[in-house]
């Protein structure tokens, strides 16, 4: 044991320690530090700090129903961690914010090596750690900076491998409390671990179907039919607990209940087997109606159904995009990128499998971690983010591979100095191509905010009320919740159709009519917390509510009619938070409102390009794509087609950093435009509609309804706007 405890330190300290190539990486970089320290690089770890902030602040102590309006993740483990960890230790939040990620994921080396100790295999445990902790995925999810649960998400599987498959080795009862533990504290962590939790469920669920009506066994070697009686009695009984543990009860029931009946088993364990059924049976009906299985439906339902557009409301039947669809990270990729994120390249991929199937023949028990390589493979349908669950097992293929050859060597030559150097040679080599990763990608990352962004934000916080709102696409509203204390109408966690629609709509149209959605949006949005229960209001969307209070009963007619209508009472202050950043993903926004919500049907999808390279010839601007803006002619070559130009605008801060501006009319009759950005170097290529947006005018062209809004903070990277309606 003390050999593995020695490998485990050193395994931990390689994991961490390769980490700290990041923060190399980005020192001396004054705009990825913010109150003297690294900014975080993913907009989800901001759900959770606002949720430690709201924590030590105990701001939802006496009110916890606006906790759950306002989307606070003060019950969120990883919040209560962080809250805790700065109230006990003294330790900046944004410290803790930074680094915790890698000092957590650094843990998974313990249980893979455990494993390896479990079946007496140690070299193949730390060999898998070593990869399994800085695979592509793995890293890329875990870094420092990556302040989200993914930094124990793959640890806590990778233990409850671990005491299953100890369990299956040792047939010892402590390790029916172990499993059970483990489980309760993953599905505390993190709620949505279910499809995990249940995939080993079923996995020994299937082990005990195969072993009752074949009486053989898969993993061990029954020498009697008492055996056989004891062994079946000894996996319901894990299931047992493991049924109790992931079940929707509340944790301290779950903590009671997994006690007792452990203290039961070994206390009065002939008693225990007379009636092992029947508490078999008791859990698998607590395991099913506390609503167990929604999870799974739910997950099926995101995931595999996926319908482009989902249809809501009873009165109404409105129809909004589903986000999903436009989530990259929800998206299928390219086999190479998952083989890739999982092994390091193909052929580490191919070898892996092949070491994976060795290693289940030799130890037929690995067959229960086949459901984590099964998700990882669901990346290439379902998105990148499932790869990291393959990494483990894989790496515990391709160790078996390694350790295989070495031995193979060694028996051929007789020399154990060449068992270790296989083993040295090998590892490096599955290990370089997933350091080179490591390396590449470190200089790859960015904040999420910059400090010069993170500045505007908190002097918006010094101006405004903390019930004000600040309005911005959904991927900009943990962080903006973080720095400026203001609400948000949509976040990483709130961005279903019915919620993007109103701020799509409000960025995209005109200023009138975006005005009047973004007071209607927050009115309509604060007016249901107030709402009964029981109101037919507080389950209809807000922009259900607003059609049918304003005398509506079409959608489109209400829509098209927005900027005539009489807002309601203002309540609190709007701003609108516009950054150059969503420049880039403009096109993506307009989705959501750029649809009939009666049908469901999209509209064509408007003009809009930004180029960043080009090269200028004459009168000739080369742009990506073959395609080219001739000045002289006004005329924009676009796929084959020439295509005259309305307006050409450039624009460019002078020293002062106001905003000069220059305008030429090519042809008036023209739907096509161009605004040249001198001051970052991009074209934009628009049409019509997009120019005319709330967001290039307000953004780009500094062109503001003085009647609607109201400039409070306005500088090349970002504009703030008060709404004065």
């Amino acid at each position: 044991m003390k050999k593995t405890l020695i490998l485990i330190v050193i395994a931990f300290i390689f994991s961490l320690g390769l980490r700290f190539s990041y923060v190399d990486t980005i020192k001396g970089q004054a705009q990825f530090k913010d109150n003297g320290e690294y900014i975080i690089n993913t907009n989800d770890g901001y759900f959770f700090a606002q949720g430690a902030k709201d924590i030590l602040s105990k701001k939802y102590v006496n009110n916890p129903d606006r906790a759950v309006f306002d989307h606070s993740s003060i019950n969120w483990a990883l919040s209560k961690i962080t809250a805790d960890i700065h109230k006990y230790f003294g330790i900046k939040l944004e410290t803790i914010m930074f680094y915790l990620s890698g000092v957590f994921s650094s843990l998974v080396v313990i249980p893979i090596i455990l494993i390896g100790y479990v079946i007496g295999a140690v070299e193949i445990g730390f060999i898998a750690a070593l990869l399994s902790s800085i695979a592509w995925s793995y890293y890329n999810r875990t870094m420092f900076g990556y302040y989200d649960t993914d930094m124990l998400n793959i640890v806590f599987p990778a233990f409850l491998l671990w005491s299953l498959i100890a369990s299956i080795v040792t047939k010892k009862s402590i390790y029916l409390i172990i499993t059970a533990v483990e489980l309760i504290i993953y599905r505390w962590w993190y709620p949505e671990s279910y499809s995990v939790e249940f995939s080993f469920i079923g996995m020994l669920i299937a082990y005990v179907v195969v072993l009752f009506f074949s009486k053989k066994d898969l993993f061990v070697s029954l020498k009697s039919a008492k055996d056989y009686k004891s062994l079946e009695f000894f996996y319901i009984a894990l299931i047992t607990f493991m049924l109790f543990s992931i079940s929707n009860l509340p944790f301290s029931i779950k903590v009671a209940i997994t006690a007792i009946l452990y203290l039961f088993y070994i206390k009065k364990e002939d008693l225990f087997k007379k009636y092992f059924w029947y508490i078999f049976a008791i859990a698998l009906i607590v395991f099913i109606q506390t609503g167990a299985l929604s999870p799974i439906m739910s997950r099926l339902k995101s995931y595999i159904l996926n319908p482009e557009v989902i249809e809501t409301g009873k009165s109404l039947h409105l129809h909004f995009l589903n986000v999903f669809t436009t989530i990259s990270e929800a998206s299928a990729i390219p086999f190479e990128r998952v083989a890739q994120r999982i092994s390091g390249s193909v052929i580490l991929l191919a070898l892996s499998i092949i070491g994976y199937f060795m290693l289940i023949v030799k130890y037929r028990y690995f067959i229960l971690s086949l459901p984590l390589v099964g998700l990882g493979f669901f990346a290439y349908s379902a998105g990148l983010r499932f790869t990291i669950y393959a990494i483990v097992p894989l790496a515990f293929g391709i160790a078996y591979l390694i350790v295989f050859l070495a031995k193979l060597i060694e028996e051929n030559t007789n020399n154990r100095l060449f068992y270790y150097a296989t083993l040295i040679v090998l590892s490096g080599a599955i290990l370089y191509p997933n350091i080179k990763h490591m390396l590449n990608y470190n200089k790859a990352i960015t904040p999420v905010f910059f400090e010069n962004e993170i500045q505007t934000l908190k002097t918006l916080k010094k101006e405004s009320n903390p019930k004000d709102y600040i309005l911005s696409w959904w991927d900009y509203g943990y962080p903006l919740k973080f720095y400026s204390g203001l609400n948000t109408l949509v976040d990483g966690g709130i961005h279903h159709g019915p919620d993007n629609f109103p701020v799509s709509y409000l960025l995209v149209q005109p200023q009138e009519k975006s005005a009047k959605m973004a007071r209607l949006a927050v009115e309509y949005h604060e007016k249901k917390y107030f709402q009964p229960k029981n109101s037919p209001d507080k389950n209809r969307t807000d922009v259900e509510n607003m059609i049918i209070d304003n005398g509506y009963k079409s959608a489109n007619k209400f829509l098209s009619e927005i900027d005539k209508i009489k807002v309601p009472h203002k309540t609190r202050d709007i701003y609108l938070y516009l950054p150059d950043r969503m420049m880039r993903i403009f096109p993506v926004v307009e989705e959501f409102s750029n649809l009939d919500i009666e049908s469901g049907k999209s509209y064509p999808r408007s003009l809009f390009f930004v180029f960043q390279n080009y090269k200028k010839v004459g009168d000739i601007i080369y742009l990506p794509y073959r395609y080219s803006i001739d000045l002289k002619r006004g005329i924009f070559n676009y796929r084959g087609q020439r295509v005259p130009i309305n307006k050409f605008i450039i624009t460019a801060y002078n020293q002062q950093g106001k905003l000069l501006k220059d305008e030429q009319v090519y042809n008036i009759s023209s739907t096509v435009n161009v605004i040249y950005m001198k001051s970052s170097g991009r074209f934009i290529i628009l049409d019509d509609n997009m120019l005319n947006s709330t967001y290039i005018q307000l953004f780009v062209l500094d062109n503001y309804d003085k009647n609607l809004y109201k400039p409070v903070i306005s500088t090349p990277f970002v504009k703030i706007y008060k709404l004065i309606i």
